[in-house]
């Protein structure tokens, strides 16, 4: 059994909720405080449960990186783009409900709704990836993937501001191209030692 790590000896937390934190999310949370060279702990409101490092918590670390703490949703974030229209052109629950179906279509939450491939950017396609199996990956499910929403809790919605000026809403991220950069880390990455039993698959890559 491994020594115990004093509270003074753990990583120090700081914490944005909006609401108390479950007892899943703070066992895992104070698991992470154990984990080896992790020096801060940063837990966002989002935060919530997943399957190796909480999903909404950022790590600081000083030589180790640990690829379940970047986890698959890389590049996940939000965007606010003010819209030229006030919210009494959407008064009318027809007219509403119309801009919101073609929403959706024009932004389909999975790849299999995707009516036609949107050309991704040039900035986003000249960036190298760490390996070749990455960038077939992008230049073929990236495609197809790119400009969707996802799920869990991405959403993408229309809300009124204090003047009735209309803003679009957009909670994204990397899709699955982001999940395939995890996982090809996590292929490469070393274990640590098991002191104490954090992550559940606890890897870390030196730097």
């Amino acid at each position: 059994m491994g020594a115990t790590m004093s509270e003074a000896e753990m990583a120090p937390v700081r914490a944005w909720l909006a609401a108390p934190l479950g007892q899943e999310v703070s066992g895992a949370i104070e698991r992470l405080r154990r984990s080896p060279d992790v020096q801060q702990i940063a837990v966002m409101p989002d935060v919530h449960l997943s399957a190796d490092v909480c999903i909404g918590v950022v790590v600081a670390t000083s030589h180790l990186i640990y690829p379940q703490a970047v986890g698959g949703d890389i590049g996940c974030g939000m965007l606010a783009v003010a819209l030229d229209i006030e919210s009494e052109s959407l008064g009318d629950p027809r007219a509403a409900g119309r801009v919101l179906a073609e929403l959706g279509r024009a932004v389909p939450a999975r790849r299999r709704n995707r009516r036609t491939v949107i050309q991704q950017p040039e900035d986003v396609t000249i960036a190298a990836l760490s390996n070749p199996s990455l960038e077939s990956i992008r230049r073929n499910e990236g495609a197809v993937e790119f400009a969707t929403l996802g799920s869990g809790n991405h959403f993408i919605e229309i809300q009124a501001d204090e003047e009735n000026r209309l803003w679009l809403m957009v909670h994204s991220g990397s899709r699955a191209l982001g999940q395939a950069i995890r996982d090809y880390h996590l292929s490469r990455a070393q274990p640590i030692d098991n002191r104490p039993p954090y992550p559940r698959r606890k890897f870390r890559c030196g730097c």
